[in-house]
């Protein structure tokens, strides 16, 4: 079956589900160069809540390279997560509320940061319902950004909570 979605765990009227291959699409902006839009295809491979830790993984596909794509993000601060090195660890910074149709959706803010990297720091602004739905380089300031989860409800709720976190300066723009 193409799109697998099931009930997972009610926590605070949010609805988190299990999902996998759901096919979905990004749009990729940059604020340099002369391509400033491309689209990046992400097939969810998992999105689980496990003892306070959302696990997501992505098989992406954007131009010719294919590759798989796994994060763990914990639900609040001073947690310590302890996952095998496939797993991109973040740091929690922020969550924000946002009530769209009569529901709730927290959308969680996080920061990946190697230490032994130079200009690789990302934010993620994470759902339990779709996933990541941006993420963006703290360096360049380019963003990919959620636009297609398969159906036209999804697609619409989705394109304002993205729109409310661009449209919300403080918490698009600042670490804490």
């Amino acid at each position: 079956m193409r799109i697998t979605i099931s009930l997972f765990i009610l926590i605070n009227s949010v609805i988190v589900y299990s999902q996998s291959d759901i096919s979905t699409k990004y749009l990729f902006i940059r604020l340099w160069g002369s391509e400033s839009v491309d689209t990046i295809s992400k097939t969810i491979l998992s999105n689980d809540n496990q003892d306070s830790i959302f696990f997501v993984s992505y098989k992406i596909t954007w131009r010719n390279d294919t590759y798989i794509e796994r994060f763990a993000f914990q639900q609040y601060d001073s947690m310590q997560i302890k996952v095998d090195s496939h797993w991109k660890v973040t740091e929690y910074i922020d969550k924000k509320s946002f009530n769209l149709f009569n529901r709730k959706y927290e959308i969680y803010k996080y920061l990946e940061d190697d230490p032994k990297g130079v200009d690789e720091e990302m934010l993620y602004f994470y759902s339990p319902q779709y996933g990541v739905l941006i993420n963006r380089s703290l360096a360049w300031g380019n963003f990919d950004k959620l636009i297609d989860w398969g159906n036209e409800e999804d697609n619409l709720i989705i394109s304002i909570l993205c729109d409310m976190i661009l449209g919300d300066t403080y918490f698009f723009h600042k670490l804490k």
